[in-house]
């Protein structure tokens, strides 16, 4: 259902720390959720298993809903 009624619109990098095992990724994303833009900034974390790298969790800041629709 959020796919349904999302619009990406944008996603910014800043910043990455990689390790052997485990890496941080933090980025904003750009939205337009039911006319309105809106995002937010994560700091993602995941882990290396073999070869793979999976997400573990992340933390979300910055929230904004700006009205595109007047």
């Amino acid at each position: 259902h959020f796919c349904d009624e999302t619009q990406f619109i944008g996603l910014d990098i800043l910043d990455f720390t990689d390790g052997a095992t485990k890496a941080y990724v933090t980025f904003t994303v750009h939205l337009i959720q039911e006319g309105k833009k809106t995002g937010f900034t994560e700091k993602s974390f995941f882990l290396k298993r073999g070869t793979q790298w999976l997400y573990v969790e992340g933390e979300t800041s910055n929230v904004n809903r700006i009205d595109i629709t007047s």
